[in-house]
């Protein structure tokens, strides 16, 4: 695979759905990328692509029935945790397609929004796909959301929010949104 453009967006409030949902898309979209797992001469499981994601409430144990692997416990695991979005912003990703995954975007402070909004851009060139959840979706850069390919709406309530996504969705589709019940979404894609 010599590209990756996939950008995955999960938004609404706590409790609706969003994590299980892009856990599920991660996981299609790594067997669709060829997912194969090596073991080195160290006896060190690798993967292509890899997964490195930003967990603050620490949901993502397994992935594909493998276990999440803190950075701190070294690098060489197929999915690590980083425990802070500048670790995740900084993982030099190599030649291989990697995945991204921030499992809640709004946790990305101000003075990191250039470099996440250089990352969106930057991602098919460096074979990075992104996977976000939010649940405010009025606190992400719009440059960010503006990028996505694949945005998952769950149940929101918020003006500020529901007005951030107002030229993202139609008119019926935003309707729609404050009445979702859990696990229901409205997806728009631009792919």
């Amino acid at each position: 695979m010599s590209k990756i453009n996939l950008q995955v967006f999960a938004l609404g409030k706590p409790g609706t759905g969003k994590t299980t949902v892009l856990k599920k898309r991660l996981e299609e979209e790594l067997l669709r990328a060829g997912f194969r797992l090596q073991k080195t001469e160290y006896g060190v499981l690798l993967s292509t692509p890899r997964v490195f994601l930003h967990d603050p409430a620490r949901e993502w144990n397994t992935i594909m029935g493998l276990p999440v692997k803190d950075l701190a416990d070294g690098w060489a695991y197929p999915y690590t945790r980083c425990e802070t979005v500048e670790e995740l912003l900084q993982v030099e990703t190599g030649p291989d397609p990697c995945f991204f995954v921030f499992d809640e975007l709004m946790l990305v402070d101000r003075a990191h929004y250039a470099a996440l909004t250089e990352l969106c851009v930057l991602r098919r060139h460096r074979r990075i796909a992104i996977f976000a959840g939010s649940q405010r979706p009025a606190k992400i850069p719009k440059e960010v959301l503006a990028l996505s390919n694949s945005l998952y709406v769950f149940a929101l309530s918020d003006r500020d929010d529901l007005l951030k996504l107002k030229n993202l969705l139609t008119p019926e589709q935003s309707a729609r949104v404050p009445r979702l019940q859990v696990g229901e979404f409205v997806e728009v894609s631009s792919v």
